[in-house]
Formats: C-alpha cells, structure tokens, sequence
C-alpha cells in the first residue's frame, strides 16, 4: 500500500474505471477460498490487490471492498448465528459503534486524498499482520 502508483483522478466514477474482470474473478476467487480456509474475509487484502494488479482508483477500491466484504459475509454470518457461535451482546455493543463509525467515514472519505488513505491502510494491514505473527509465536511458545 505504501507503493507509488499514479491514480488516473480523485473524482473518476465507478462506470470509468476499465479492469480485467477474468482477473477481477481469479482474485476473487483465490481470497474467497482462502479466506473461507482461515476465516478472514480479506477486506484488506482485497483492496491492494484491486489498486495494484487491476488498477482500480483507490477510493473506488475501498468502497468496492466493503461492498464486495458485505455480501461475502452475509453466508458466514448466517451460518455462524444458526450454529450459535454469535455473542449477542458483545454484537450489538460492535455494532451500535460501527454503523455510525462507518457513516461517518463514508462521508469523510470524500475530503481525504487517496494517497492519505492508502497510508491509513497500509497502517491497519501492517497492525493486524504484526497482530497475527504475535499470536502465532505465542501459539508456539515462543513469546
């Protein structure tokens, strides 16, 4: 994410953008496999891949990849609230903050440039990468 790429407008619309859709499918179906494996749904893997190997606008990336995560984990969720795997209250605490967390960042994404955001990216996916090596040195006992 924190590579240079020249993005082709702040204000290019969705229906502009030209991609490969066989390696729209092919990605796609790799991070859905995966992510079905692991159980992360590859939000943030989704968004560097589209940027950097489809050469999607960064803003129309990050709002594809919440619409494409969305739909992609209304299975998993049904199938994780059928077996009773959901803690209800813990839930509805996550999303009474989310829902508004994320109208607001929807509106404020239009004042950001996007090279601001593919930073902020880039610092969440380097968070949650170091997150997960720790768990996985703490898993082995080495930490």
């Amino acid at each position: 994410m924190v590579l240079p790429k020249t993005e082709i407008g702040e204000n290019v619309l969705p229906e502009e953008v030209k991609y490969s859709k066989i390696g729209a499918f092919l990605i796609s179906l790799t991070i859905g496999f995966i992510g079905g494996m692991v159980g992360a749904p590859g939000a943030y893997i989704f968004t560097p891949l589209m940027i950097y190997f489809l050469g999607i606008p960064t803003k129309i990336a990050i709002g594809s990849t919440m619409g494409i995560v969305f739909v992609a984990s209304i299975s998993g969720a049904l199938g994780k609230l059928v077996t009773g795997q959901v803690p209800y209250l813990l839930t509805a605490a996550v999303v009474l903050g989310a829902v508004p967390g994320a109208r607001f960042g929807a509106k404020y994404t239009k004042k950001v440039p996007a090279a601001t955001l593919k930073k902020a990216l880039s610092v969440v996916i380097a968070f949650a990468a170091i997150r997960m090596c720790l768990d996985v040195l703490q898993k082995l006992n080495y930490l």
